[in-house]
């Protein structure tokens, strides 16, 4: 664990805990507990991908039907916590595009 440490550390360091309260609460959606998001902006936008990949996930997933239904929702939920993490100056590590 301590080459964890060494290795990511450094990526946590820029936390402010001060936004942990936020970052955990959770809220009651649709029957569900789900966890709101880094930023209030964003949480609508995560409740409504949460919901929508939940709802694809044991609807047709399980069922094997491979299909894209909340593609567009986890894109504009991915900017907007691009968007979050950038105005509190946490630095995350582009993760590359998937190429084919």
């Amino acid at each position: 664990s301590s080459g964890i440490n060494a290795e990511y550390g450094h990526y946590f360091k820029q936390i402010n805990l001060s936004d942990a309260p936020q970052l955990i609460k959770r809220e009651r959606v649709s029957g569900t507990r789900q966890m709101n998001s880094i930023s209030e902006e964003c949480t609508p936008l995560k409740h409504k991908y949460d919901t929508c990949f939940n709802t694809w996930y044991t609807e047709k997933f399980l069922k094997g039907v491979l299909t894209e239904d909340c593609a567009e929702l986890f894109k504009e939920y991915q900017a907007c916590v691009k968007k979050a993490l950038k105005e509190k100056n946490l630095v995350i590590p582009d993760i590359p595009e998937k190429t084919s």
